[in-house]
């Protein structure tokens, strides 16, 4: 499982992150969390680096009221990741 999670996040890591769109499912928000994830399961702050500057791309540069209203790919999606974020990593401290 490891091994797994490692080639994952090396994938991702030497992928063009900002490439990806906003969504939840398939995007930058989706791989926000999961790096959250990963900065608490790791104890690496670099992951937890990365995941805010690709939050910050979504909400400073890319979040636009032409994305469509669905949780899947649209702004629905990003309100429920950015919730989502608030409760397991503040409210909780997971």
């Amino acid at each position: 499982m490891k091994e797994i999670q490692k080639q994952l996040t090396d994938k991702f890591l030497s992928s063009k992150l900002c490439k990806y769109p906003v969504s939840l499912f398939n995007g930058k928000m989706g791989l926000s969390i999961y790096f959250y994830q990963l900065s608490k399961i790791e104890s690496n702050p670099v992951y937890q680096t990365i995941a805010e500057q690709l939050l910050d791309e979504i909400m400073l540069r890319d979040l636009s009221s032409n994305h469509p209203i669905d949780v899947e790919n649209g702004l629905a999606g990003i309100g429920l990741g950015v919730t989502l974020k608030r409760i397991f990593f503040i409210f909780l401290k997971i």
